[in-house]
């Protein structure tokens, strides 16, 4: 029989106070069910924004504002009652009285989202949020456009805080200084990172801002990556390079905008022609990044007021573990580290070609680059292996060729599969066809590896350590058995 209408509107109101009440009782339900949600940033890197399908995100005060508030959502949902009042009485004291609106409340409530974080039983340890709520940080620093505009997008210039809200934001008392996690094998950072990528053999980058036209006593400019060849596009990108007895560094200072009077991003990867190691430095501090004018210089690793006044440096190793860059070997994976096309025209020469005369840059090391880097970030350790990916791209995706190994793809690298792969499908492969593959089924099939954890059977078995020998009581069928299965 069907149910009136008084019938239904009973039944709801009784099923609406159930939920209510189960929240109330059980507030981490609540947790829960926001964290099903899909979450609006799924990867940050060079000072981007990405959704789950790898598309750049337009960073407006619209857009930070919905993020903020759905993070703000999920963090409060998983507070103790008693940390619900610590909260309250936090963010009492931290917006009295200052009236702010706009991306000054933005900057504010960031403030007071950062708390929670910190104060969250579930989420406090998990260093991609971290990344992601520090680049939130980093992108208010930057004046911001209200919402999407169909016209040039303006200037990016330094967002100032009126001085009442900077000093608040300043006292001690709202200082919540986010760390990153100390849960997890520790790695060295500062002097210590320095040490550790010397005894491997690394080269250790120059001074960022020293030139040298050689590129063997500083950075030597190689040119700028095409607007329209740059997966993560808006502003001018320069290639920079540092040559070495024992390999190479890349950086990449990314400015503001056209007038490239001031960095925004200045990432630097450097590699060993020898061990085949990698280490990693990016304009941070302790999880922050910063601006800096263009020339000015910044050293490597750790403070040196002697060159930088301001006590700016390039952080590195450990340091980087929940930073705003976002997780580098999310991204640079594979055979090296280096992910520009290898027909990308820098303006005066091909990428590719710098491995040629007369520069002769090592840009692939003898084996698989192995990064030295924290512990929860993707390790790089094993390759594709070649009987498992596409023939479309065998050609020169194998060892020695001109773009060297597929990483194995799986759901441990988000942004490569998101980002990385999926662009260069739609946009730039076969270089004869760009986009030519994105219709290939053998294509399509092979991307769906990213969906899954990783399966070390499609890996290059040459990766794969070999079988140990057998035990004394292991039975010689057991040890023919393990040895097929290897």
């Amino acid at each position: 029989m069907a149910l009136g209408w008084k019938s239904k509107w009973h039944l709801h109101f009784w099923a609406t106070l159930l939920c209510v009440m189960a929240i109330w009782l059980c507030p981490g339900s609540f947790s829960r069910v926001i964290a099903q949600e899909e979450e609006p940033i799924a990867s940050i890197g060079h000072g981007a924004f990405f959704d789950h399908q790898g598309n750049q995100l337009e960073v407006t005060q619209e857009f930070v504002e919905r993020v903020q508030r759905w993070y703000r959502r999920l963090l409060l949902a998983d507070l103790t009652d008693r940390q619900r009042a610590e909260f309250a009485d936090f963010e009492r004291r931290l917006t009295k009285g200052l009236g702010v609106t706009g991306q000054e409340r933005l900057v504010v409530e960031h403030r007071a989202l950062e708390w929670l974080f910190n104060n969250s039983p579930r989420y406090r340890n998990n260093d991609r949020m971290l990344g992601k709520l520090r680049a939130l940080g980093y992108a208010l620093t930057l004046r911001l456009p209200e919402r999407h505009s169909l016209t040039d997008a303006p200037r990016k210039e330094a967002f100032l805080l009126n001085p009442i809200a900077r000093n608040r934001l300043q006292a001690p008392e709202f200082n919540t200084n986010t760390q990153a996690l100390t849960s997890f094998a520790t790695v060295n950072m500062g002097q210590g990172y320095i040490d550790e990528c010397r005894a491997a053999q690394v080269p250790i980058p120059p001074t960022i801002g020293v030139l040298d036209p050689a590129g063997v006593s500083g950075w030597r400019s190689q040119g700028f990556i095409p607007p329209v060849q740059q997966f993560i596009v808006g502003t001018p990108a320069e290639v920079r390079t540092f040559r070495s007895p024992q390999g190479m560094c890349m950086a990449l200072p990314r400015y503001t905008d056209s007038s490239m009077s001031t960095v925004k991003l200045d990432g630097v990867i450097c590699l060993s022609s020898i061990t085949s190691k990698v280490c990693f430095w990016d304009n941070q501090m302790q999880g922050s990044g910063f601006l800096f004018a263009a020339g000015e210089q910044v050293p490597i690793g750790l403070p040196d007021t002697a060159v930088n006044a301001g006590g700016r440096y390039q952080a590195g190793g450990y340091e980087l573990l929940g930073g705003s860059g976002g997780i580098c070997t999310d991204c640079h994976a594979g055979e090296n580290p280096y992910i520009i096309h290898p027909d990308t025209n820098l303006g005066n020469v091909l990428w590719g070609s710098l491995k040629d005369p007369p520069q002769n840059l090592p840009m692939f090391a003898p084996k698989r680059y192995v990064p030295i880097a924290p512990a929860p970030w993707p390790q790089n350790e094993f390759s594709q292996a070649r009987a498992a990916e596409p023939s479309a791209c065998a050609l020169c995706h194998i060892k020695g060729g001109s773009a060297g190994r597929f990483p194995l793809l799986s759901n441990q690298l988000q942004s490569y599969c998101s980002i990385i792969l999926r662009q260069a499908v739609d946009r730039t492969m076969p270089p004869t066809n760009p986009g030519g593959l994105a219709m290939d089924q053998a294509v399509k099939d092979f991307i769906k590896h990213c969906q899954y954890a990783p399966d070390l059977s499609l890996a290059d078995q040459t990766d794969l350590p070999a079988p140990s020998p057998p035990t004394p009581n292991e039975t010689p069928v057991a040890v023919i058995l393990r040895w097929l299965t290897w």
